[in-house]
């Protein structure tokens, strides 16, 4: 995002890993479902907002809401090692990001989604109406 710019970034069931949003102008960003597992991805702002619900924003080490309100226990929100599958390996593309069966994402996410199986709909990319466990 460029300095002087108004963003706003609408995410729905998306695992994030890596990724980097932030300066100081203001900008908004929306998330209900997400998956975050801090593997050097950020969100932060000194003007910004950030509106979560049913999301999960967990880093092994380190603060996740830098300069923003931290939403973890508010509107579902939760901050928990999400338990992938297979997180080894240098290249994140040939990691497995579907959640393991211990994960507590499993059944974490908007009431108001089902899952295919008709139970509460997983926090991340593979909850929800067109969830994916295999």
């Amino acid at each position: 995002m460029r300095r002087g710019c108004s963003t706003t970034i609408l995410q729905r069931n998306v695992t994030n890993s890596g990724n980097l949003l932030g300066h100081g102008e203001p900008r908004g960003q929306e998330s209900e479902n997400d998956g975050a597992d801090g593997r050097g991805g950020a969100i932060f702002g000194s003007n910004g907002s950030l509106d979560s619900a049913s999301s999960n924003a967990w880093d092994d080490g380190s603060e996740v809401f830098a300069g923003l309100p931290d939403p973890p226990g508010t509107e579902g929100n939760i901050s928990v090692d999400p338990r992938f599958v297979d997180t080894t390996g240098d290249d994140p593309l040939a990691w497995d990001l579907h959640l393991a069966s211990d994960s507590p994402l499993i059944d974490a996410g908007d009431p108001t989604i089902l899952d295919p199986d008709g139970s509460r709909s997983d926090i991340g990319a593979y909850g929800g109406p067109g969830g994916d466990w295999e």
